[in-house]
């Protein structure tokens, strides 16, 4: 980390707190899960390699970092979030709330596993591979908490145009060929 990566991740973390602190409609409980929600859109826009950021002249490269901070901040606040409702999961393990919300937190903890440094360097294929692991982790969000919806079609629809411009502008361009006589 630069010490400017230093402080704008230092910078999110205390207006993540501030906002989970002031917020007139949500106990801690319910307020983790809204950051986790919240930071799937900044997560997502972070990965899209033709990102809103790229526009401002943030490299895909500086970008990655990024995207690793709010990954790791994504996960650690799902995980904070689910630890209050642990001692309710085996009672209520059959309503539809906690199956989608312990299906999205194992998503995102095989994803943060698979991103450890170790297994990223040395098995690659197994970091990339399991990142398509995100399409069960942004299911199930959307599914366990309405709440979470504009993030995740927010994100989605992001997603969607990242990928759009990355296949056209990958696409081989028309070329016409002239034989020269003589």
């Amino acid at each position: 980390f630069s010490s400017g990566e230093v402080l704008w991740c230092s910078l999110y973390i205390v207006a993540s707190v501030i906002a989970l602190l002031t917020s007139p409609t949500y106990n801690l409980d319910a307020g983790f899960g809204s950051l986790a929600a919240g930071n799937i859109l900044f997560l997502i826009i972070s990965a899209a390699k033709n990102s809103v950021f790229m526009t401002l002249w943030i490299a895909f490269d500086q970008m990655v970092v990024y995207h690793r901070f709010l990954g790791h901040v994504t996960v650690a606040t799902a995980i904070i979030h689910s630890c209050f409702y642990l001692d309710r999961l085996l009672v209520f393990m059959s309503d539809n709330i906690y199956k989608t919300g312990f299906a999205a937190l194992l998503c995102g903890i095989f994803i943060f596993v698979t991103s450890i440094s170790f297994v990223r360097r040395r098995f690659f294929n197994v970091f990339f591979w399991s990142h398509f692991a995100y399409i069960g982790f942004i299911v199930a969000v959307y599914l366990h908490a309405r709440g979470a919806r504009p993030f995740i079609l927010t994100a989605v629809t992001f997603h969607g145009l990242d990928k759009i411009v990355q296949i056209l502008s990958n696409r081989p361009r028309q070329t016409t060929l002239i034989k020269k006589v003589g």
